[in-house]
């Protein structure tokens, strides 16, 4: 199995990877485990703004 390393990427990185994931015909097992890494690198980036004065005026609803 592929191992994929965590690189930070821009949030139009992160849509463009996602899209070309979707788009392509990978098999289940292998497109599961990019979406997975995709969503940690989300969520990463998102925890990572949210604690940083970027993050301190987001309006939380």
């Amino acid at each position: 199995m592929e191992k994929i390393e965590m690189v930070r990427r821009s949030a139009g990185d992160m849509e463009n990877y996602f899209l070309e994931l979707v788009a392509s015909r990978l098999p289940l097992s292998i497109a599961r485990e990019k979406l997975e890494h995709l969503w940690d690198a989300v969520n990463s980036a998102v925890s990572s703004v949210i604690s940083s004065l970027e993050g301190y005026g987001y309006k939380r609803t």
